[in-house]
């Protein structure tokens, strides 16, 4: 009987060891394609696991420049997704950037940062990207997912 539970408990401990996934032990998150919405869904619903992770996404660029296009206002990466009404949802992550590369809307852009949780003045809390490195690219991945 000991030894029955003696290995009930190893298998138990090799189990748990082995789920940690993108949001406990790893620090870097890879938001893969065909995986795109249920991880950016877990980061957003549980931004305290992934705060201060690196992590790499690629998606659409919607950038928001000032008036003589010198400095981004505000810029967010994304892909289409199903929403309320059929095909018009989208799932995106707000980008704190000041780099460098100058994407336009609709550019292709790939992205490595810190993710970052900030608190609003009504006190929800918004998961942003700190962008360290982003590139816009020719080769663009699917800009509509459905996963």
């Amino acid at each position: 009987m000991k030894k029955t539970l003696l290995a009930l408990c190893v298998l138990i401990c090799l189990l748990l060891s082995a789920c940690g996934g993108e949001g406990s032990g790893s620090g870097t998150v890879e938001i893969m394609e065909k995986k795109f919405i249920a991880q950016c869904t877990d980061i957003q619903n549980n931004p305290g696991s992934y705060e201060g992770k690196t992590i790499i996404i690629e998606g659409l660029a919607d950038v928001r420049y000032n008036k003589n296009e010198s400095k981004i206002i505000s810029s967010t990466i994304y892909r289409n997704s199903p929403g309320c009404c059929g095909n018009d949802g989208k799932v995106s992550f707000t980008l704190e950037y000041d780099g460098d590369a100058k994407p336009k809307t609709n550019d292709w852009i790939a992205v490595e940062g810190i993710i970052k949780v900030n608190t609003l003045k009504n006190g929800n809390k918004r998961v942003v990207i700190s962008v360290t490195n982003l590139t816009v690219k020719d080769e663009r991945g699917a800009e509509f997912v459905q996963n």
